[in-house]
């Protein structure tokens, strides 16, 4: 006996979606970038294996953009994710994943979707939604 209400089944395996995984590797070169908080972010990557058996024995390394400066960050050549501390320099607006070639070049791999727009170098609400949210009336819709 059961204590649903009536007319209410119960689900057996059969009506549910097949176990799906998803997959190890998606065999493309791509970076990705997540706020951590103000000061650290998140990022992660794949490099194709094409890709990784052209740049062998090449430095891999994350170059940062803000609107007035960027800064390379070596990284270890197993890594597929790391932490990277912003500290007061701010949210960089995108990341790129590349390698710095024998004469000290850095050579896009990847470029990462777009941060920055949501905090300053103080960890304070940009202008743009600051100004939405001086303006903001509750009830009122546009």
């Amino acid at each position: 006996m059961s204590n649903l209400p009536e007319g209410c089944g119960v689900f057996t395996q059969s009506y549910m979606e097949p176990d799906y995984q998803l997959p190890p590797k998606y065999r493309q070169t791509y970076i990705f970038l997540m706020i951590r908080d103000p000061e650290n972010i998140f990022a992660y990557w794949e490099i194709a294996e094409d890709t990784l058996n052209k740049i062998k024995g090449s430095q891999l390394a994350i170059r940062l953009t803000w609107a007035d400066h960027q800064e390379i960050i070596i990284i270890n050549d197993q890594a597929q994710s790391w932490y990277i501390s912003v500290k007061n320099r701010g949210i960089p607006i995108y990341g790129e994943l590349g390698y710095i070639s024998a004469d000290g070049t850095f050579i896009t791999l990847a470029v990462s979707n777009k941060l920055g727009f949501a905090f300053s170098p103080h960890a304070t609400l940009s202008y743009n939604l600051q100004s939405t949210l001086d303006r903001w009336q509750p009830g009122v819709s546009s």
